[in-house]
């Protein structure tokens, strides 16, 4: 069981930048009032395993969470220019009860299956003064429950090969309070319809595992339906009417595919070779409704943020006291948003290029305490060729270049 408080007591920026910018001056003083805030959140775990007949390894258990959040700031109608203090309250509960059972069928076959129900439950209420909602909302109220089932099994095919294969379904509804507080700079107008549709997936996933004295190698290949995916937006023109700023909203059925393989081998005595490579694909089924009509409308189907390749190589060499590493991660392309530029006509969906990141380090022990090392990271001083400080999501490559460091580690 574990219990978090959070108490948050700061200056309301967003009002303050507004109001100077709405009225050319600052606030008076007795507007200046802080943004407060206070959270609590409560995790709870119950589990109880038994091994019935030496084949059958049963789990059992129950998961409960608790969140509850009270903010309050100052901030400025936009249309009317008049400022207003705001309050709301957001709670949530969460219970999970699951059923596993591990079944050892032979020295080689292991088969896994389970069962697990979730239940939501999530409460959110907005209230303002002045011109903005004085007498409040009434609460929304928001339920959902599901039940997810799971399947994986394993066969050691030889003493060096594994195999897995692995299938299930998943749930999620947003209720992630202290995200919003980050995002929103302490906003609390972020509307949930209670007709949103909980996000659901099923994935499936083969894995190979090789192993042996000098060599070991492992095999995923994995593909994620998810259903109803779940987006953070704009509010729309009716829900902004009732005082809210952005909403959560259900943004179109999606898919992620790929696989990924990673090896290390010793090459020769003290020489270690490792590799990685991924491939990756993303994509909602339809193009999202922001791009429509414009020329990025085809591109917006893709899912951002997600390198369509990805690897990397890292050599390790150790002799005597010594020790050489050097490594390089490679991203390739991927696609990303431009929403918010100084000039709004520059709005688009940018095709990154592909860069590496080379690192290295050399180190070597003195006097079996000391051990004195320098290395680099970024060694190629590469850096994100397009940048945009008006749009502070707008990253996806190193901001900064070569970093050169050393020291000296005691061990006593």
């Amino acid at each position: 069981m574990s219990f978090t408080g959070h108490k948050r007591d700061a200056t309301n920026d967003t009002f303050l930048g507004d109001y100077e910018e709405a009225k050319g001056e600052m606030p008076p003083v007795d507007m200046l009032r802080p943004y407060v805030a206070d959270e609590q959140l409560l995790i709870a775990n119950v589990n109880f395993v038994q091994l019935i007949a030496c084949k059958h390894r049963v789990l059992a258990g129950l998961q409960y969470s608790y969140n509850n959040l009270e903010e309050s700031g100052m901030y400025l109608d936009v249309d009317t220019e008049e400022p207003y203090m705001s309050t709301s309250q957001k709670k949530a509960n969460e219970v999970g009860v699951y059923l596993q059972d591990e079944f050892r069928v032979t020295d080689k076959l292991e088969i896994v299956a389970g069962l697990r129900y979730d239940f939501h439950s999530s409460e959110d209420e907005f209230r303002g003064s002045g011109d903005v909602l004085p007498q409040g909302l009434e609460p929304l109220e928001y339920e959902e429950s599901t039940v997810n089932p799971r399947f994986s099994i394993k066969y050691g095919a030889t003493n060096n090969l594994i195999l897995r294969g692995s299938v299930g379904s998943g749930f999620r509804v947003p209720y992630g309070f202290s995200e919003d507080l980050h995002l929103c700079s302490g906003s609390p107008r972020v509307y949930k319809d209670g007709n949103l549709r909980p996000e659901k997936s099923l994935s499936y996933s083969v894995t190979a595992d090789y192993t042996q004295k000098s060599l070991s190698a492992s095999l995923n290949v994995y593909r994620t339906k998810l259903e109803n995916a779940i987006g953070f937006a704009d509010a729309d023109e009716q829900v902004a009417d009732l005082g809210y700023s952005y909403q959560w909203q259900n943004i179109d059925n999606a898919f992620v595919t790929g696989a990924e393989f990673n090896a290390s081998c010793a090459v020769v005595n003290n020489l270690t070779l490792g590799i990685r490579f991924e491939l990756f694909e993303g994509k909602y089924d339809n193009p999202r409704e922001d791009w429509l009509g414009t020329s990025y409308e085809e591109a917006s189907k893709n899912i951002s943020r997600y390198p369509q390749t990805s690897g990397g190589l890292k050599l390790e060499y150790s002799r005597s006291a010594w020790d050489f590493v050097i490594d390089a991660d490679y991203k390739g392309q991927m696609y990303i948003d431009l929403c918010e530029p100084a000039d709004p006509a520059d709005v688009k969906i940018y095709e990154t290029e592909s860069f590496v990141i080379l690192n290295a380090k050399i180190s070597k022990k003195l006097f079996e305490r000391y051990n004195v090392y320098i290395g680099a990271h970024n060694l190629t001083d590469c850096t994100q060729q397009e940048k945009h400080i008006d749009d502070a999501a707008f990253m996806y490559a190193p901001v900064y270049g070569r970093i050169l460091y050393g020291g000296v580690q005691v061990s006593l």
